[in-house]
């Protein structure tokens, strides 16, 4: 499980001692476009490639996996090259999203998912079953830390980490200033 990270340098939006502590299950990242969601996760991938560290990360396990929605996603790549591209292209960009998490919730138990966008074009009824994965994968032990942007995946947690401010918050309070201070 990841516990925590500090950064140990100024690196993109973030600045030396800034901490941030994870909960075991579901962690939501949210904030406004370059709060540092996906420069955080990043980073958590970075620190356990032993690759451009600029943090000091407390973990317990190296069973950590990655996914990017936005830029992993086959339909968006030009090129078809294998029997799962050829799939891709009869599924919608969200569907495809959408399998991939579920693929990943019955890989493994007790590992960390790390995952970018997975509400990327996903509809109402996808993100309904989002949720009910993330529950699932929590269930099996596994963390999952994900930056998200819809509202609906936000106000299904009890806590959520707003980006702005670095803590921990009510996702309805989170909701609540995105839509007074915008």
């Amino acid at each position: 499980m990841i516990k925590s990270i500090e950064f140990t340098v100024d690196w993109r939006c973030f600045k030396i001692g800034d901490k941030i502590e994870f909960n075991p299950g579901i962690n939501l990242l949210v904030g406004d476009q370059g709060s540092g969601k996906s420069s955080l996760i990043q980073e958590i991938v970075n620190h356990v490639n032993r690759r451009d560290i600029h943090s000091n990360l407390v973990h317990d396990t190296d069973l950590v996996h990655y996914y990017d929605f936005e830029k992993s996603n086959l339909r968006t790549k030009s090129y078809v090259d294998t029997l799962s591209d050829i799939k891709s292209r009869f599924v919608s960009h969200g569907e495809f999203n959408l399998n991939v998490v579920i693929g990943l919730a019955s890989k493994e138990k007790d590992a960390v998912f790390l995952m970018d966008e997975p509400d990327t074009a996903l509809s109402i009824r996808s993100i309904s079953v989002l949720v009910k994965t993330f529950a699932q994968m929590a269930l099996n032990g596994c963390q999952v830390i994900a930056a998200v942007h819809n509202p609906y995946i936000i106000q299904a947690l009890s806590v959520v980490c707003d980006m702005e401010s670095r803590q921990w918050v009510m996702p309805k309070e989170f909701i609540t200033k995105q839509l007074i201070d915008k």
